[in-house]
């Protein structure tokens, strides 16, 4: 069970519990298609298979979802991914943060047991979506790998989050215990992992931060 801190515009604090019974990664959502594709063709040279559609999503294991403050994986071929995550809930969709963390050897021959290998550690705050859907383009998204800035950029990255959620389930929202991270900004200096990677979600409307961080703890390959 999840639990998030959410505010209110009266300064007080809810904690809402939250069961994620479904988690699916929307994937190629970015809004520019010329550069979707620009960004398609650079990783089939990689020996990444293109996708079969976009935007595409990626049924997960619900138990990926965490609010611990550190993973481990095998290795060191892994990153984070900075993105916007909604979940339903019987009351609306709440808006989070978390990293869509993927295990890049393994991308190279899918991208969906990529992400399958790693665990997605997101924020212990959350936002309603009726309270940002009026501003949704002006939120802000940053990551940072080491300390040093690794994403920047805002909401106009991805598609619509509706046309997303529509795409998703066939409906406005998302249905109760479904999760959605809405699909990743460019990195600066090259995909990279490390051993720290923190993130910030903005609302410049009021001022608001969610913000989360978590160590990589890298097991040693044995055999």
């Amino acid at each position: 069970m999840l639990s998030f801190a959410i505010p209110a515009a009266d300064g007080s604090v809810e904690r809402l519990p939250v069961a994620v019974e479904r988690l699916v990664i929307a994937g190629w959502t970015g809004r520019d298609r010329a550069k979707l594709q620009e960004h398609i063709d650079e990783l089939k040279e990689l020996g990444v298979a293109p996708p079969t559609k976009t935007p595409i999503f990626y049924p997960l294991s619900a138990s990926l979802v965490t609010q611990d403050d550190a993973i481990q994986l095998i290795g060191d071929g892994s990153s984070g991914e900075v993105e916007v995550m909604l979940i339903g809930t019987p009351r609306g969709m709440l808006v989070t943060l978390c990293s869509d963390h993927t295990d890049r050897v393994a991308e190279a021959y899918s991208i969906q047991i990529s992400k399958q290998m790693c665990q997605k550690p997101i924020a212990r705050s959350a936002w309603w979506f009726k309270d940002v859907a009026d501003h949704w383009d002006s939120l802000t998204l940053q990551s940072w790998q080491d300390g040093v800035v690794y994403q920047d950029g805002n909401c106009t990255a991805m598609l619509p989050p509706l046309e997303i959620v529509r795409g998703a389930c066939g409906a406005d929202e998302l249905p109760p215990g479904w999760a959605m991270p809405l699909g990743t900004l460019p990195v600066h200096g090259g995909i990279r992992g490390g051993d720290v990677f923190t993130m910030k979600l903005g609302d410049p409307n009021t001022g608001q931060t969610i913000e989360h961080g978590y160590r990589v703890e890298q097991l040693a390959v044995s055999g």
